[in-house]
């Protein structure tokens, strides 16, 4: 068994490996829209164990989603505004959350940790890394597609916009400036 739809790897995303499966992003193009998929392969064997759709926005610049692991979970940023947490060994949705992503205004979240409303509009490329930073139960990211510094729980997804930075980009820090 293999992914038998038209699909490329992410542009600078590096596989994830927990819990004996390789996971691995994976940009599929569907009819004009770009869908950001999450797959998990055997280790042993190379053989399909899972295949996840995260989410899904009208195509445009080249998306950089970005994939991390931390306490035995993965976490995803689409750069659709979505963020996902994902059980490794069986694929399965933990929490999904959205985010104010460019040309929207507000941070949902829904019940069970399910994000609510659209996944945001993408204007241009996404092109920085969201540089995610894993702390004991806690993710914190600047996602490409948005001005805001996010802190989420690792358990539930549940969290919050902590900075904004309208108008301009998250670029990081030089030391000490």
């Amino acid at each position: 068994a293999g992914v038998d739809f038209p699909a490329r790897f992410a542009l600078g995303t590096s596989p994830q490996v927990v819990a004996g499966v390789a996971a691995l992003v994976l940009v599929v193009d569907q009819g004009g829209d770009q869908a950001v998929h999450l797959v998990g392969l055997e280790l042993e064997t190379g053989a399909l164990r899972w295949n996840v759709m995260i989410s899904s926005a009208p195509g445009g610049a080249p998306l950089r989603p970005t994939l991390g692991e931390a306490e035995q979970q993965l976490t995803l940023v689409t750069g659709q505004g979505v963020i996902a947490g994902i059980e490794p060994r069986y694929g399965e949705l933990l929490w999904l959350r959205t985010y104010a992503s460019k040309g929207e205004a507000g941070w949902r979240e829904g019940p069970q940790g399910r994000g609510q409303g659209s996944a945001g509009a993408r204007r241009g490329g996404n092109t920085r890394d969201p540089g995610l930073i894993f702390t004991p139960g806690l993710l914190w990211c600047a996602p490409p597609d948005s001005d805001a510094l996010l802190c989420l729980e690792l358990e539930t997804g549940a969290g919050r916009a902590l900075l904004h930075f309208p108008g301009g980009k998250l670029l990081g820090s030089a030391k000490g400036r």
